[in-house]
């Protein structure tokens, strides 16, 4: 709250940074794919700028503004009840660290009390405490598995998933101590070196994730009855012996994807973007990221998804046009560029999302283990559209054209 945007800097995602990208794309005229160009005010762009598993980028050029110096401040000692408290409460709640700071993110592992939180702030010195750092990758306990955990992971995937409580705990001690010891507790330095954290070594997960679209001052709200609904599914899973969820739970808050933060004029809006403002809706302008991450394969997982999604769509998407926030990232994503219509159901995030991609899920279906919920394609383009996104391809490989001219295709 409070921080001035400075030029070409964006606080939605990095698909709002896009000027221009170069992509293989389907080229009408010589029924080929292409090496073809595109620039932020071409219509045609507005699919690309969001990869759904599809997209092959050669080469993009992103808008970015000066770099600047950040602290990141943890802390481990603020229980999840005070944290994710109803509105108004007081104390140290979610809310009161966006209003100080405007950059926050929760990790918070199964069946623990107190969440990590992690605190960004603008700061162009350097406070008398924080610890500089030059170099990315400040948590490495966080990217390198001890002993004691992968152990226990081990016993998890086996059949041991009583043990998820156990392994909950381990995460919050390893974390607890190897911020202390590592002297990550509060470091200072140029943005990327704070915001660069995940290596490739990190622990490879199934994460399942949301974006709700809400105004400013009804985050805590937002949070508040995930966490409550969340907390309550686990317990009601965990009496019935099983433990779907043994990865932590993960909470950011951005701002949208306004495409007049571009400074270009005609900038195109990226279309598959969750966070695209909402022309109904102008009061809405910040964007709940909420993920569950747990081990592939983990029983009943694919059900406590289900299950806590459909709570999601109710709770967000009210019929009586009353609703205050809006799910915009699961199950349905609509696309309209000019004359093609692309409809993607059943979008279910099994390490990336890839909806459009065979190489992601393979032959295998989604990830859940569940062929009812394979990814569904529908395509439409009407006389005179350029098929930009390879359609023709797509009837090639089979499927069925329905009575309203969609052409379906099943991965």
């Amino acid at each position: 709250d409070g921080e001035t945007r400075l030029p070409g800097q964006t606080f939605g995602s990095i698909s709002n940074r896009v000027l221009s990208l170069k992509a293989l794309a389907w080229d009408p005229q010589k029924e080929d794919y292409r090496v073809r160009s595109f620039t932020r005010t071409d219509p045609e762009i507005r699919a690309l700028m969001v990869s759904l598993g599809r997209t092959i980028l050669l080469e993009v050029t992103l808008r970015v503004e000066e770099n600047h110096n950040l602290r990141c401040e943890s802390y481990v000692s603020i229980s999840g009840a005070e944290l994710f408290a109803p509105p108004g409460s007081g104390g140290q709640t979610l809310e009161s660290f966006i209003e100080d700071s405007g950059r926050v993110e929760t990790i918070w592992y199964p069946f623990t009390d107190n969440p990590w939180l992690k605190v960004w702030t603008v700061t162009p010195s350097k406070p008398w405490f924080s610890r500089e750092v030059d170099t990315p990758y400040n948590y490495p306990f966080s990217d390198n598995i001890s002993e004691e955990a992968s152990d226990l992971i081990e016993q998890i995937v086996n059949g041991a998933a009583g043990l998820t409580p156990l392994f909950g705990q381990v995460m919050y001690s390893t974390t607890a101590l190897g911020l202390f010891f590592n002297g990550s507790y509060d470091l200072w330095g140029p943005s990327k070196n704070l915001l660069h954290y995940i290596r490739p070594t990190t622990l490879r997960v199934t994460a399942n994730g949301y974006a709700i679209v809400t105004r400013r001052d009804n985050v805590q709200s937002v949070v508040h009855r995930f966490v409550e609904r969340y907390e309550a599914l686990m317990q009601s899973y965990a009496a019935k012996g099983l433990y779907p969820i043994n990865g932590p739970s993960e909470i950011r808050v951005t701002g949208l994807d306004h495409s007049e933060e571009v400074d270009l004029p005609g900038a195109q809006d990226p279309t598959l973007s969750a966070i695209v403002p909402r022309e109904d809706h102008p009061e809405w302008d910040v964007a709940v990221w909420l993920d569950l991450l747990t081990i592939p394969g983990t029983p009943s997982s694919s059900e406590f998804y289900a299950e806590l999604e459909a709570w999601l769509f109710d709770e967000f998407e009210d019929d009586d046009g009353e609703e205050d926030a809006a799910l915009l990232l699961g199950v349905e994503c609509h696309l309209d560029v000019e004359d093609v219509r692309i409809v993607l159901i059943g979008l279910v995030e099994d390490h990336r999302v890839g909806a459009l991609g065979q190489e992601e899920f393979g032959d295998e279906g989604d990830g859940t283990g569940d062929d009812e919920h394979r990814d569904e394609v529908e395509v439409e383009v009407r006389d005179g559209a350029d098929d930009v996104f390879g359609v023709d391809d797509l009837r090639r490989r089979g499927g069925e054209t329905t009575e309203d001219g969609v052409h379906r295709v099943d991965h």
